[in-house]
This record gives C-alpha cells, structure tokens and sequence, in this order.
C-alpha cells in the first residue's frame, strides 16, 4: 500500500511522532526519520499550470484541462465559484525519467564465482558491479 502525503500532511505527522510520549515502539523512530528525510527534499516547481470551468447547473460539464498563466490559476484557487460557473485549477509538473536498474547477468555471476573473495569481498565486487552498470 502507498501513502501520498501533501507537504503540510508530512510535517503534521513527524509533529506528532516527535512528541515526547511513554514508551513508543521502534518503528516511530523509523517513521519520523523518513519523513525527515522526505520533508528536507527540496520541492518541485511547477511547469505549467491548467484550468477548467464547468456551469454550476450541470454536473458533469466540465470543458477540457487548457493551459493557463499561474495568474489564473491563482485566481481560480482563490474563487472557485462566479457568475453560476464553477472553476478548477491544477499545477502541472515534470518528473525525471526512471532508469530502469541493471542487474547481473549469469556471466557477471560466473565471473564473480570464478574469483576467489571472502564474504566482504564478494559484497564488494558485487557492489561495484552494480554500480558500474547502472551509472
């Protein structure tokens, strides 16, 4: 299961896991320092910004998401409702393209068998392959 959290649902969470309170388990500890981690990521700008109208007599008239200046789409967050017409605005953002992770093929795998390494060793090797193909 995923969790999508806003900003201010994160920092209302790590607040409450942060308070002083008898005896907690471990995993709160764990909780709080994710989303410490999580809350000091630096926040996407958004790229573009769409509105849509609809009549307030019908339900299900919304027109098609069109660009729109971040002006607009202010004011459509600060009035959503005029002159019997209702309005939506959403922010629109970009996300860098996922790599797609590499693993080790059978020969990485026989070549790696075929040296003769300790357990740290071995983990080692392995790492550094990893990371070789997947940088």
């Amino acid at each position: 299961m995923t969790i999508t959290l806003t900003r201010e649902e994160a920092q209302q969470m790590l607040k409450v896991l942060e308070y002083p309170g008898p005896s907690w388990p471990e995993s709160r500890t764990e909780l709080a320092v994710a989303l410490r981690y999580k809350l000091s990521a630096p926040e996407p700008e958004p790229v573009a910004w769409q509105s849509r109208m609809r009549p307030d007599w019908e339900e299900n008239g919304w027109t098609q998401w069109k660009e729109c200046p971040k002006e607009q789409a202010d004011d459509f967050w600060k009035v959503l409702y005029l002159h019997d017409w209702v309005y939506e605005a959403r922010a629109l953002y970009t996300a860098p393209p996922k790599r797609e992770w590499v693993g080790l093929t059978d020969e990485d795998r026989q070549e790696l068998a075929a040296e003769q390494y300790g357990w740290e060793g071995l983990c080692s090797a392995v790492e550094a392959k990893l990371r070789e193909k997947n940088t």
